[in-house]
């Protein structure tokens, strides 16, 4: 039975194109972030692959000082939360841990969705770009 439903996945998973669509999409969103990191210097470093990203915001591109110390609570931690908490008031649910956001959009996200989705981290990217300047 577990044999059956891996067998059914798999089968789901070719003839909706799901790998091939998730390979599309994020090369599309390696393009969106690579691009963003020659705009805002807050990204000390993109890095993933496929539907699976990580961005490492930093106060100092040369010295890698994080946005947030690792681990941070409280005040420390609000830059961070400030900007989960906008992308979240759009729409786009994202995780993240001390400065690092990470990106792990579905398998079947669509080209407008993901589209929409680096519209919303371009947003929150010059908001944490704009508070370097405060």
């Amino acid at each position: 039975l577990a044999c059956d439903t891996g067998v059914a996945s798999m089968r789901v998973y070719q003839e909706d194109h799901v790998i091939e669509n998730a390979a599309d999409q994020g090369a599309y969103l390696s393009e969106r972030l690579n691009a963003m990191m020659k705009k805002y210097p807050v990204m000390g470093e993109v890095r993933g692959k496929g539907l699976f990203w990580a961005i490492e915001l930093v106060k100092n591109r040369e010295t890698h000082e994080p946005l947030v110390p690792f681990n941070a609570k409280g005040e420390q931690a609000q830059p961070m939360a400030k900007l989960m908490a906008h992308a979240m008031s759009k729409g786009l649910y994202l995780s993240s841990f001390s400065n690092i956001i990470r990106l792990s959009p579905p398998l079947i996200i669509n080209r407008q969705e993901m589209s929409d989705a680096c519209d919303i981290l371009d947003e929150l990217m010059m908001m944490a770009n704009d508070s370097l300047k405060k």
